[in-house]
């Protein structure tokens, strides 16, 4: 039971794409669409790879494998734009676990800490209406702040020790490293990365769909 993981915890973090939403495809339609100009097809063995990064490294990594001639900040700003286009004709909708949790744990510190830039973080709490309902939120893209950083310094950033923080996340690499550090970990697993996620506290299957 997820029950056993989450009772008693003070700090509960989450990272937003493949975690609180199904927008990784979203994110990965926009790419290919700001990348087609360039002759660049992007494979699903290239979506594993970068998940969980940001849009820099991916259009930098991009840029010099297939020696492209663009301007990495141009890049995001047209991937974000196009992705927010998309969000929007799709109105999609928190993950069903996701609101349980957040209707369930009122008395716990929520917080999001993401690769994802703020301007889309903001925008999407917002639209629900449960922006008030997280304490902090950490734009990995926007502040330079790395996730492996704040696994290891819980108590500068949440007030807390590891042990009393659970993390939620769909990138088996963040998991390993914040159980290394002590945080109970709680896995989400989509087709992606389906068979992926090991050693977790506890994994959520949630539908692609």
């Amino acid at each position: 039971m997820i029950d056993n993981i989450l009772d008693g915890k003070k700090i509960f973090v989450f990272d937003f794409d493949g975690t609180i939403i199904n927008s990784e495809p979203l994110h990965w339609t926009a790419h290919k669409e700001c990348l087609k100009d360039y002759g660049v097809t992007i494979t699903s063995d290239d979506i594993k790879r970068y998940i969980g990064t940001t849009d820099k490294y991916i259009y930098s990594t991009i840029k010099n494998e297939f020696k492209l001639n663009y301007d990495v900040e141009k890049m995001i700003l047209k991937k974000v734009e196009k992705f927010l286009e998309l969000a929007e004709e799709k109105n999609i909708k928190p993950f069903k676990y996701f609101e349980e949790i957040l209707g369930n744990y009122e008395n716990v510190s929520f917080n999001i800490l993401s690769s994802q830039h703020m301007e889309i973080l903001e925008k999407f709490l917002e639209k629900w209406g449960i922006r008030k309902r997280f304490d902090t939120i950490i734009s990995v893209s926007d502040t330079g702040i790395d996730k492996k950083e704040v696994y290891k310094n819980t108590f500068k950033y949440y007030k807390c020790n590891q042990e009393d923080v659970v993390l939620f996340e769909d990138s088996m690499k963040c998991l390993e490293l914040a159980k290394k550090e002590g945080i109970n970990t709680v896995g989400i697993e989509m087709e992606y990365n389906e068979g992926k996620l090991k050693n977790c506290d506890y994994i959520i299957v949630e539908s692609s769909n």
